[in-house]
């Protein structure tokens, strides 16, 4: 038979050893030179060497599991290789052994009867192990997820037909709380609150005033949340009010994703309100209100007013705020960090209510929460020594441990600066027309008469 290749090898390959055998034809000499490596990298090495001191030229082996792998990396690029299917290149039987498959690779190469298997370039063969890879975690987690769901079947446990992922958010605090020993069914759909969290969620106080130290998860989680089930349970509109309208959007998003993720239920609705049925008849909902004392009123539910210390006239605000759960079936709760003690929410915190501004008695439940005391209620996302380098130690005080800034000596108390506080939202150029006093917005022409509430301000003069 005509030889095609002269100088080639062939490779049998196994787990721990390769024997190769180098095929050199020399006139109408054919010489074998058999060879047995260690299938460690400083094996292929040797073998490299080996191969490339006999001027090999073609290389095959067979694609033995994952075994020719490490090989084919190490060869590639130096020499031509070729990768055979085993059935393609099988041995009589009787004669297999190490050397004579190497021998038989040798010379089926040799002669050109050897089918080449698509080997790719290595960056797709990167890609195409990962891809195999995702697609067998993705089988995997389908056969867990059935496992975990004959499991409970099997304890008539019925909970798949309430929730869509099983392994989701919601899906894996159902089982750790079933694992736990919980068997209250609104414990189970609840999100997993901290200690101090649910304090405040499960409290049904007809006025709570809670105090708390800044990012503890007041609003995403714990106000969010029972305003929801609130909601859910009794049919009460849920009316929300904070110290800006951005902030207050915040609950709005919070309640819609506390809905799909625990509660299965996509809320539809406005930035201003969201609207709940229960049999296709409303069932309260969600109103959305900014701090204008105008505008917050002329509904009736529970009340909730986030950062009140920080709320300008919170005093006139709160006046029309409050009667909005004049209902005994109502509630409020108000939440904030702390500003001054001169503000008008503290004041009402700490019961200084009346005209001498001494405390006197109250109905309001007062809750405190620090950073020491969400720390010890199982918050592990906060680094106080972070926050003392990061913080001067007034501010940490005051931020952090609910401690207000006495302004009571000040030149200027925040209740006199607030007077000169003005909401930008209710600012535009008069008649609605775009921002004309620069030549960016636009128009080029400068002079334009602005509005606030609906007065006029003189046009801008200008000087060249």
């Amino acid at each position: 038979m005509e030889v095609i290749y002269p100088r080639c090898a062939g490779l049998d390959v196994h787990k721990d050893t390769l024997v190769a055998d180098a095929r050199i034809v020399t006139g109408r000499e054919v010489k074998h030179n058999v060879e047995t490596f260690a299938a460690t990298t400083s094996g292929l090495l040797a073998l490299e060497q080996w191969l490339s001191a006999h001027n090999v030229t073609h290389v095959a082996m067979e694609a033995t599991g994952v075994h020719w792998k490490p090989g084919w990396h190490e060869l590639e690029g130096r020499f031509e290789l070729v990768l055979a299917k085993a059935r393609h290149i099988r041995n009589l039987p009787g004669r297999k052994t190490y050397v004579n498959d190497g021998m038989w690779n040798a010379d089926l190469l040799a002669h050109g009867l050897i089918r080449c298997s698509v080997v790719p370039p290595e960056p797709i063969q990167h890609l195409r192990d990962l891809t195999r890879t995702r697609k067998q975690l993705v089988r995997e987690i389908a056969q867990h997820t059935q496992r975990i769901q004959k499991t409970l079947e099997d304890a008539n446990v019925k909970i798949t037909g309430l929730i869509t992922d099983l392994l989701g958010v919601s899906g894996r605090a159902i089982i750790a709380a079933l694992v736990a020993g919980e068997t209250d069914p609104e414990r189970l759909a609840e999100p997993p609150l901290l200690a101090y969290q649910r304090e405040i969620a499960e409290d049904d106080a007809r006025f709570c005033f809670w105090v708390k130290s800044r990012q503890i998860g007041a609003t995403t989680h714990t106000i969010a949340w029972k305003a929801l089930k609130r909601a859910v349970r009794t049919g009460y509109p849920q009316i929300f009010l904070s110290a800006s309208k951005r902030q207050v959007q915040v609950f709005n998003q919070s309640i819609r994703k506390l809905a799909a993720e625990h509660l299965q239920i996509e809320l539809q609705g406005s930035k201003e309100q969201i609207l709940l049925h229960r049999a296709g008849k409303p069932w309260g909902g969600f109103i959305f209100l900014s701090t204008n004392s105008a505008t917050a009123q002329s509904y009736s539910g529970d009340v909730y007013i986030d950062e009140a210390c920080w709320i300008p006239r919170f005093a006139e605000l709160e006046r029309v705020a409050s009667g909005m759960a004049t209902l005994k079936q109502y509630t409020k709760l108000y939440a904030s960090s702390v500003s001054t003690v001169t503000h008008p929410a503290w004041r009402l915190w700490a019961g200084e209510t009346g005209k001498d501004g001494k405390a006197r008695p109250d109905a309001i439940k007062r809750i405190t929460t620090t950073v020491h005391d969400a720390i010890a209620g199982g918050n592990d996302l906060i680094d106080v020594e972070v926050l003392k380098a990061e913080y001067s130690e007034e501010a940490f005080a005051q931020l952090f441990l609910c401690r207000p800034i006495d302004d009571e000596q000040s030149v200027f108390k925040l209740a006199q600066l607030e007077r000169c506080q003005s909401d930008p939202a209710a600012w535009g150029p008069a008649g609605g027309a775009p921002c004309s006093t620069c030549a960016a917005n636009g128009t080029g022409q400068p002079g334009t008469a602005w509005r606030r509430g609906g007065g006029t301000a003189p046009p801008l003069e200008t000087h060249t």
